[in-house]
């Protein structure tokens, strides 16, 4: 595992979740390739629950196709989206997830998607009062398919640079 000394437990975890196709089925869900935009109850839906969705999803999606990243938002069968307005004062980015295949052909995809939404973050909280704080998830497939690595972040943004270290350290490792 990377040294992740920078960061305190409340902020950072790091942990290997069970196949995420597998999961996704349940709520009737394909998981496309490439970097998808999971939903955050992604884990605890099922067929019946709604799939809930931040605030700032669409601003994500808009970005990442003005930076040509190959993003999708993973839709239920009803194709309904229900987004969450988080109410305290922590930016809360979607939850990604980048397929084994793209990391595979191009392992600096994570780098690149984390540099473009914190310069977004950034240009976001400029000039903000109170805290600037942002809570983000990362979820890298592993090329057995079977599991996947789960990368969570709670804490200041001005942390990012060092977010972006530990996730490259971790690709680097295979995710140990």
């Amino acid at each position: 595992m990377p040294q992740v000394e920078t960061f305190t437990e409340r902020e950072l975890k790091i942990s290997e979740v069970a196949a995420i196709e597998m999961r996704l089925e349940a709520v009737g869900a394909k998981l496309p390739d490439g970097i998808c935009i999971l939903p955050s109850n992604y884990d605890v839906a099922d067929s019946t629950s709604p799939l809930l969705y931040p605030a700032h999803t669409l601003d994500v999606k808009a970005l990442a196709h003005e930076k040509n990243l190959p993003l999708n938002v993973l839709y239920s069968e009803s194709g309904r989206i229900r987004f969450v307005e988080n109410r305290d004062d922590t930016w809360v980015a979607p939850v990604m997830f980048f397929s084994a295949l793209l990391l595979s052909n191009n392992p600096n995809i994570v780098g690149i998607a984390l540099n473009v939404l914190s310069n977004y973050i950034y240009d976001f909280l400029k000039g903000s009062t109170g805290s600037k704080n942002v809570r983000l998830s990362f979820v890298m497939e592993k090329t057995d398919k079977k599991t996947a690595i789960k990368f969570d972040f709670d804490g200041s943004a001005e942390n990012l640079p060092n977010v972006e270290k530990v996730i490259k350290g971790l690709l680097k490792s295979g995710g140990k």
